[in-house]
């Protein structure tokens, strides 16, 4: 259960945190000085239709992945723990995120038929909010954000610690790329994709974006 917890925190802890700030930097008219994206009266309807979706992913694919992984799967391993390896482990995950996410993104965006009947519900706003995170059609849900976490640690299984620490980041990332602050640190790349939705397919690192130019 604890990476359940992990994840619903970090997510909703984030996701209000930003909230607020936008709240903040909308009544105090300081928007276009912090964030990359212009705040109107439909962006706060957005959010809320965001943050119903997201609940719902969360509940449907989201905490079952999480409490299978915590409880039936081999990817917490309690044994064997070495400082060296964990590092090689984690770097491993981010690098496998890159490559799954980049891929399987990129054809939900280039093949017609799932950009419209699926990924399109992602793009529906050009203006990203940090709760928009897992805003998503369910099945592009479970394909693109739960596949490209898991499929790292199914890999090569890691000290739980190490698990605890990839999902407290990763989810951390999911938010912060959506946030659309002006930050090199807080999405600048994936909200340049969100505006033009040809670019920065990928995630984190960006490594098979930089690879492809």
């Amino acid at each position: 259960m604890d990476l359940i917890y992990i994840h619903l925190f970090t997510y909703w802890g984030l996701s209000a945190l930003c909230f607020i700030l936008d709240y903040i930097c909308y009544k105090t008219n300081t928007v276009e000085k912090y964030k990359q994206n212009k705040i109107t009266d439909k962006y706060w309807s957005y959010c809320y239709d965001s943050m119903k979706s997201a609940f719902y992913n969360q509940i449907v694919i989201t905490i079952p992945t999480l409490y299978y992984i915590s409880n039936y799967s081999n990817i917490l391993f309690y044994d064997n723990y070495n400082l060296l390896n964990e590092i090689l482990k984690f770097c491993f995950y981010i690098f496998c995120i890159d490559i799954w996410f980049f891929t399987s993104h990129y054809m939900f965006h280039k093949i017609p038929f799932l950009y419209k009947n699926i990924h399109k519900f992602h793009h529906r706003e050009s203006t990203p909010s940090a709760v928009s995170a897992l805003d998503a059609h369910i099945i592009e849900h479970f394909l693109i954000n739960i596949l490209s976490i898991v499929v790292g640690p199914t890999l090569w299984p890691g000290y739980y610690l190490t698990i605890y620490i990839y999902i407290f980041i990763t989810t951390a990332n999911s938010c912060i790329s959506h946030s659309g602050y002006n930050s090199p640190l807080v999405g600048i790349e994936h909200n340049i994709h969100h505006k033009l939705s040809k670019y920065n397919y990928g995630v984190g690192l960006y490594l098979l974006d930089k690879l492809f130019n």
